[in-house]
């Protein structure tokens, strides 16, 4: 998939694309949500320090499963120019958004510059109950800020989606143990996600 992309945003004209750069977060993230926490900032980033910016003529989007769960997603970049200098600037700002580990860039050469200090945590909350849509939109959405409070400093809730017969929330903050410490007690104590299933996935 990601040679795909990489023929498709340097290929042909390869030669006159040399400061195209790929973006990949090992995130699991909704285009709106990958737009708000990642693009938009990052662009005004690149174009205030003469940087270069993100490029929207080029395809953004997410690697799936079977079911339909976000397993990673990319966008484009159009630099200014290729340099250590300004790569480094690139990843270290994608990295004060809240960029995963296991997240790269790919050069047009194919080399591929690795980022990203979060790790990841995905909740899984049963849903096969719910009958009603908005109500449980609803009730996720409480969920979602009331653990967005819990984390404070330790963490944040990136995305969400719905999944076959349940829901899935997508933590990410500096120690895995230490969002796991934070929610436990409360999922365990709430109705609604008293059966919630947590997994690693940075």
């Amino acid at each position: 998939m990601l040679g795909f992309l990489a023929d498709k945003l340097f290929g042909k004209e390869g030669s006159q694309r040399r400061n195209h750069v790929l973006v990949n977060l090992n995130a699991r993230l909704l285009p709106l949500d990958r737009s708000d926490l990642y693009e938009i900032p990052l662009d005004d980033f690149m174009e205030a320090n003469g940087l270069g910016m993100v490029d929207m003529d080029e395809p953004a989007g997410s690697k799936m499963d079977e079911k339909g769960e976000v397993l990673n997603c990319h966008f484009s970049l159009r630099l200014t120019e290729v340099s250590d200098q300004v790569l480094e600037k690139i990843t270290r700002y994608l990295e004060g958004c809240g960029a995963p580990r296991g997240s790269f860039l790919v050069l047009s050469d194919d080399r591929k510059i690795p980022f990203g200090v979060n790790e990841g945590l995905a909740i899984y909350i049963d849903a096969s109950g719910s009958s009603d849509g908005d109500a449980w939109q609803g009730e996720i959405e409480k969920l979602r800020n009331e653990l967005t409070q819990l984390l404070e400093s330790d963490g944040q809730v990136q995305s969400s989606r719905e999944l076959p017969n349940e829901t899935a929330l997508y933590l990410y903050g500096p120690s895995l143990d230490g969002m796991t410490t934070r929610v436990s007690p409360f999922l365990e104590s709430a109705p609604l996600s008293n059966t919630a299933r947590l997994e690693k996935i940075a």
